[in-house]
């Protein structure tokens, strides 16, 4: 099942799981993560997770400093400032191609997805995009 999308699920209690994923696309409930350490495929339900973390690599930088700030030229999707219920705040780009008169009820869960992905403001960070769960969310905000 090994592929190159290497994620890092984020639990909700802080738990975390390193491996890859193949085809996830964020329908459904769960989804299976093959775990870097040992190979063997383990089923995540989306529910429990905060997000999942598209990653560079697993180890991380320890030294890097998260931007927030949105550079000149940077013209990836819609803008927006994502806080979650454990206060953790990132930016980054909306995936989807949402018309203006349709984002705010974008930007309200549906109940059919469980998420919404994103491509973060800070291209020189780990994170090259993210799933986040929509129970996770504590606010959402889009910038101009």
């Amino acid at each position: 099942m090994r592929d190159d999308s290497k994620v890092v699920a984020r639990y909700n209690d802080g738990q975390l799981l390193k491996g890859y994923i193949r085809d996830f696309t964020g329908h459904g409930d769960t989804v299976v993560v093959e775990e870097a350490a040992t190979g063997k495929g383990r089923t995540v339900y989306l529910d429990e997770l905060k997000a999942l973390f598209y990653v560079k690599s697993f180890e991380g930088s320890q030294n890097h400093r998260d931007r927030k700030i949105y550079r000149a030229g940077q013209k990836k999707g819609r803008k927006v400032y994502i806080q979650f219920s454990d206060r953790e705040k990132t930016m980054g780009f909306l995936e989807a191609d949402v018309p203006p008169e349709k984002l705010t009820a974008f930007l309200k869960p549906d109940g059919k997805t469980k998420g919404f992905f994103l491509i973060p403001a800070d291209q020189e960070g780990n994170n090259t995009r993210v799933f986040a769960v929509w129970r996770s969310v504590a606010d959402i905000t889009t910038a101009p």
